[in-house]
């Protein structure tokens, strides 16, 4: 028995979507702004700490602002993807607060 095979999104078409906010918005602040974004952050932190430690500070720094394109795009997504929210109003404004603190947080730790 074959099953049907999901069309596989590019990278580039699936950016673009979360650019647009075509994305839902759970999935935009659960998961990709929070559990991917986290993962993302952490990993970043903890090489350019080693690095820092290991005395190559510049390319530590360069690693710490690496994930920056990405908490950006997250930053949008969730924004535009509350504005196409059709659920609680509430909802929509709590992840919009929430990724504008979130951003300037990710820049810094």
């Amino acid at each position: 028995v074959r099953r049907a095979r999901r069309p596989r999104q590019g990278v580039s078409r699936f950016v673009a979507s979360l650019w647009r906010g075509d994305v839902p918005l759970a999935s935009a602040f659960w998961e990709y702004t929070i559990v991917y974004g986290l993962l993302v952050n952490a990993v970043a932190t903890m090489g350019a700490m080693m690095l820092f430690s290991a005395d190559e500070p510049l390319i530590g720094l360069i690693v710490h602002v690496l994930p920056t394109p990405y908490n950006f795009l997250m930053l949008v997504a969730v924004w535009r993807s509350a504005g196409k929210y059709r659920g609680r109003a509430e909802w929509a404004t709590a992840a919009k607060v929430a990724a504008v603190i979130l951003f300037p947080i990710t820049l810094v730790a």
